[in-house]
């Protein structure tokens, strides 16, 4: 067709529709309504789709808009504000600032069921959703045919679980218009405004938790150092979902192929999610359960993910705010806070800052400013290193402010998206090349193709590839890399500069080793030669099952032979998805602080909580805080109490941590810790004695007081230390044992900046079973990656290279410091004993409770259970305390401010518990065993 041409179709509500069987048939036909007019199909429409042509703005060169009349809930255009609002008036439409949260009803949750008018999914636009049906079109995305108009009327097969005869007639269109009414998708379905705010109203912000309307308990005199006021807030919200939309422009004449090497998430949305209004068949990947229909898509699964959140994650966005403020105290720095936020954001933001880099090829700074952060110059090109610098202001670019970095904003805040790893192409990824490829430095492949499993040994099938070539112009081809581990390990090995505290560069350190902590264990064994234990990133953070249940399914929903006939439509065989193992993207380890800020901060981050294809399905968020939680409580680790002892007035017990992951616990950023709460109770439940408890803030308390112990304060501790020590035995409720690294700057200053890791002093982390750098048969590997992963030895410049020349530890406020030798003399650390087999993955202490009589009397049991904290209170006060200086920046630390301090750590989960309550989530299951009377 030409440009410029123009499909008009009239759209109606299937409930509209009176549905029957042809007589003496099982086809379907649109029968005229019961008791109604002859034309109440022409005055009960909802609206119109049009298509008009351009061959030139998109691969599939249609721009789709839906127009809806009024009295049926209209549409949008128009949309306004970073939020996404598609009504009027909308919080601060007056220009008048916005001083407290607007009300749940109407804005909350955002976009549920249709009830609310925030992060609304554009309704017109090219790059459309609508391809999900289109581009399964023999040509021109089109099934327009005037068969409906000059011949019968269409006719649908109806093939119910048993076929109907004629004598069966009344009870296979009662069955017809129930399908109708609860098929599985209803993107399509409208409702009126009064229906909408009348829904809300009623639900509230139900499935979702409500935030705390003051603050937390302790928590601003815990943080005295901000005060941010909501309006503040409120204008550093990030741009919604709504503006993330770039559309492939593959194969349109005269647009260069790599200016969409990223596209947005949407683009892959309509075929990769569980939607599907068009049929009356359950979609693919949606699984029924008792708590409704379950979206177990990619698409719905990544949305909701670290990985999907990962460009509005509040606490990276702190961490960078955290790296800039520093840096602008130091001279060596002052000036090169564009090459920290290109280096973060080539992670984090990666889509946006690489088709950025892309697309100002040879335009980048002058002089190699940045040269610490990147790597060597040959590379660049092929790691999209040598164009302009793309920094954290850009990825809040969005249609209305900063219009022509629009593009990559929306595809920054789409964190680590489909197309970030389904690019990511399989060169460099072997054991000789791959450090190459550390820091987020993959390489990709054509902008025509796209990298997927299949078909691979477990289904030969091919892949259906028309319907993604003819909707983005791109043909999806097997990559047996993104099975490997090597392909997560490529941002999950993060190799950074150290910088003294003049801005100086002073050496390069591993700040993030999961990738080389699993090649270093058990679980990298090749399963091929017999390994029982070996397992990929893949088999643990994608799996295959649900509750228990191997999944077999479709890996898109198109429109397909299962669909109503129409003319036109593709051979079956290019459009009948095969059912296939099944891999999820639930992509979750043990952030659940992340889900839980977006189930109760929507606006604020920008995030749509319903599902826009299918608003029937559970919404994900609360299908990934499941996840999260079956992660934290039987995949983690386990905790074992021996059986407790007196000997005289102490009481003896034993513990033993064991690590269950592939890597690490916890792994990747330093900041996050696991700690072992031990209580010892009375018949009532009381707590006699205790080490490790916690308030509503998270702060670690001094046994059964609610005084913080002096190390989470970096006071001088029962140890004489500065911070909580590596224990063998803990003896004092002052004493906790938690598993963390602590680092210092070259000032002795305690941090968590990651380019400012001069000393480190401590990392008892649980290394995974079988950590060996023996596993590694290049000599110079081993010794780098073995380096860069083992325990702790107490204060060191732990970088690598390792430094040319010593320099002494001297702390002037903490001299016990230099004395500390952390994991040294632990045999559950110490390789030599044992062997090859690697370390055990595990950490045993014993515990030595001194009680006075009248407690003894009183003692009825022991109680242990391990906690994690992804963002401990010493990781908060260091991002509001840089915030707070005169000069800084505040905007991201404010956002964290009031999400922090405002989040119910009482919502609670599927089995009706809290699962955050004192600001850490349970790893694991708790243990307890009685104890006789001395």
């Amino acid at each position: 067709m030409p440009d410029g041409a123009m499909i008009i179709k009239e759209m109606i509500d299937p409930n509209q529709v009176e549905l029957a069987l042809v007589p003496g048939s099982n086809d379907l036909w649109i029968a005229p309504k019961p008791d109604q007019p002859a034309d109440y199909y022409d005055q009960n429409f909802d609206g119109w789709t049009v298509m008009i042509k351009d061959a030139r703005a998109s691969a599939d060169g249609w721009y789709y808009a839906d127009f809806g009349r009024e009295d049926h809930g209209g549409g949008n255009p128009p949309l306004y504000d970073r939020a996404g609002f598609a009504t009027t008036p909308y919080p601060g439409s007056d220009g008048a600032p916005v001083t407290a949260p607007p009300p749940d009803s109407p804005w909350y949750p955002t976009f549920w069921k249709y009830a609310s008018n925030d992060a609304q999914y554009p309704y017109y636009g090219f790059g459309s959703y609508c391809v999900y049906c289109h581009a399964s079109a023999a040509g021109e995305s089109t099934f327009s045919s005037f068969t409906n108009i000059l011949g019968e009327e269409l006719r649908y097969a109806w093939l119910p679980a048993k076929s109907a005869g004629a004598a069966d007639e009344t009870a296979a269109s009662a069955s017809v218009s129930e399908a109708v009414v609860s098929g599985v998708g209803d993107h399509d379905r409208r409702s009126s405004v009064a229906e909408r705010e009348a829904t809300t109203a009623e639900q509230g912000r139900a499935p979702f938790p409500s935030p705390r309307s003051d603050w937390l308990p302790g928590f601003r005199a815990a943080f005295p150092e901000l005060d941010p006021a909501y309006e503040d807030v409120w204008a550093g919200r990030i741009p919604a979902q709504t503006w993330d939309h770039v559309p492939s422009q593959v194969g349109v004449a005269g647009v260069a192929p790599e200016s969409s090497m990223f596209v947005t998430s949407n683009q892959c949305e309509g075929c990769h999610e569980a939607g599907g209004a068009g049929q009356l068949a359950q979609p693919h990947m949606v699984e029924l359960t008792e708590q409704g229909q379950i979206d177990l898509s990619p698409w719905a699964e990544w949305d909701a993910s670290p990985m999907g959140l990962a460009g509005r994650d509040p606490v990276f966005h702190a961490q960078l705010e955290l790296e800039r403020n520093i840096a602008r105290t130091q001279p060596g720095l002052a000036e090169l806070l564009p090459c920290i936020d290109n280096t973060c954001l080539h992670c984090h933001g990666g889509a946006g800052a690489r088709q950025y880099n892309i697309d100002t090829a040879g335009q980048g700074p002058e002089g190699d400013p940045c040269a610490a952060f990147l790597p060597p110059q040959a590379q660049r090109a092929a790691t999209h290193y040598d164009g302009k610098l793309f920094t954290q202001d850009m990825v809040f670019a969005w249609r209305d402010e900063q219009p022509e970095l629009a593009k990559y904003g929306a595809l920054a805040r789409e964190g680590v998206s489909c197309t970030m790893c389904h690019r990511l192409a399989d060169i460099d990824l072997d054991a000789d090349n791959l450090a190459k490829t550390f820091t987020g430095n993959f390489r990709v492949g054509a902008p025509d193709q796209l990298f997927g499993p299949f078909p691979n040994q477990a289904s030969e099938e091919a892949v259906r590839e028309l319907p993604m070539k003819h909707s983005l112009g791109i043909t999806p081809v097997r990559g047996a890399h993104v099975e490997r581990s090597e392909m997560c390990g490529t941002c999950h090995t993060v190799f950074l500069p150290v910088f003294d505290d003049a801005g100086a560069l002073a050496g390069t350190a591993y700040e993030q080793t999961t990738y080389l902590e699993w090649l270093l264990s058990d679980f990298s064994g090749d399963p091929s030669a017999g390994s029982a234990s070996a397992q990929s990133c893949q088999d643990c953070h994608m799996p295959r099952g649900f509750h228990g249940k191997q999944m077999k399914t479709g890996v898109a929903n198109i429109q397909d032979t299962r669909y109503p006939a129409a003319d036109f439509l593709l051979p079956a065989a290019e459009v009948d998805v095969p059912e296939r193992p099944y891999n999820r993207h639930s992509l979750y380890g043990l952030n659940a602080f992340l889900n839980a800020y977006f189930q109760q901060f929507p606006l604020l981050l920008g995030y749509r909580q319903q599902d826009f294809m299918n608003a029937k399905v559970r919404a994900p968020l609360l299908t990934a805080r499941e996840s999260v939680l079956e992660v934290a409580r039987t995949q983690t680790a386990t905790l074992a109490l021996g059986a407790p002892s007196w000997r005289g007035e102490v009481l003896e017990t034993q513990v033993t941590v064991s690590n269950l992951g592939g890597h690490n616990l916890p792994s990747g950023v330093g900041f996050r810790r696991l700690f072992i709460e031990f209580l010892v109770l009375d018949e009532a439940g009381e707590a006699l004695w205790a080490s490790g408890r916690t308030n509503e803030i998270g702060v670690l308390l001094a046994g059964t007081s609610e005084r913080p112990l002096a190390t989470e304060l970096e006071q001088v501790g029962a140890d004489g230390l500065p911070f909580q020590p590596h224990h063998q035995v803990i003896a004092d409720g002052a004493q906790a044992q938690i598993y963390e690294e602590v680092v210092q700057n070259s000032s002795y200053g305690f941090t968590s900046s990651f380019i400012h890791r001069y000393w480190e002093l401590k990392d008892n982390r649980l290394r995974p079973r079988g950590w060996n750098p023996a596993r590694v048969s290049d000599a110079e590997r081993r010794e780098e990656y073995g380096s860069a992963t083992r325990p702790g030895h107490g204060p060191e410049r732990h970088w690598w290279p390792e430094p040319d020349k010593a320099e002494r530890y001297a702390d002037p406020r903490f001299p016990a410091i230099a004395g500390y030798t952390d994991t040294q003399g632990d045999p559950d650390y110490e390789l030599a004993e044992h062997g090859a087999e690697g370390l055990p993955g595990s950490d045993t202490l014993r515990y030595r409770v001194a009680l006075p009589a009248e407690l003894r009397a009183r003692v009825a049991s022991v109680r242990v259970t391990l906690y994690s904290q992804s963002t401990p209170p010493s990781y908060l006060k260091e991002r509001f305390a840089h915030a707070a200086k005169p000069g800084n920046e505040r905007r991201d630390a404010d956002r964290l401010y009031y999400l922090a301090g405002h989040l119910n750590t009482e919502a609670t989960a599927d089995d009706g518990q809290p699962y955050l309550s004192g600001y850490k989530l349970r790893v694991g299951a708790a243990a307890e065993r009685a104890v006789s009377q001395p």
